[in-house]
């Protein structure tokens, strides 16, 4: 526990600690062992985060899961959120990543600057108001990450749990 408090509490309030977490938990390091494995087996693979936040939502509520899809299927219009059309900003980066995707379906590469991942990285492309190409998360915190996954793991088979 005290590596999760020196990872995850620092300088942080505990349901942001909290947050902080369980997104690397359950997104992060598995999309980054995904991705280490199609690369490690031969491929290529493109990392990405999407760091967009509705202005109305505040910096504290950040992207949740599922965002980006109206923006990557130019979508903005329809559906729960169809007040994201009416933002320009949101618009642009909706034309953005509907064309990178295109790039990427018909060539394989994104473009725009998208750096292929690599085992060990620490780069990623962060697709907000100003996209651009970030380090991802800190390194020991996946570690941790790794090791809590192999410890539930080890469990899971010592129980007979499937």
């Amino acid at each position: 526990m005290e590596e999760a408090d020196r990872l995850y509490a620092r300088d942080a309030e505990p349901l942001d600690a909290w947050c902080a977490f369980q997104r690397d938990r359950v997104f992060v390091a598995p999309a980054l062992a995904l991705a280490d494995a199609q690369v490690e087996g031969g491929g290529r693979a493109f990392v990405y985060r999407f760091d967009w936040t509705m202005p109305w939502a505040g910096k504290r509520f950040g992207a949740f899961h599922g965002l980006e899809l109206p923006f990557v299927f130019g979508n903005l219009g329809k559906g729960p959120l169809a007040g994201l059309g009416l933002l320009p900003k949101a618009r642009r980066l909706s034309r953005r990543m509907g064309r990178v995707w295109a790039n990427f379906a018909r060539s394989g590469d994104p473009g725009e600057s998208w750096p292929q991942h690599e085992v060990g990285s620490p780069q990623l492309f962060a697709f907000s108001d100003r996209p651009s190409v970030v380090r991802r998360v800190d390194g020991a915190a996946m570690r941790y990450q790794a090791l809590l996954a192999a410890q539930l793991e080890a469990h899971e088979e010592g129980s007979g749990v499937r």
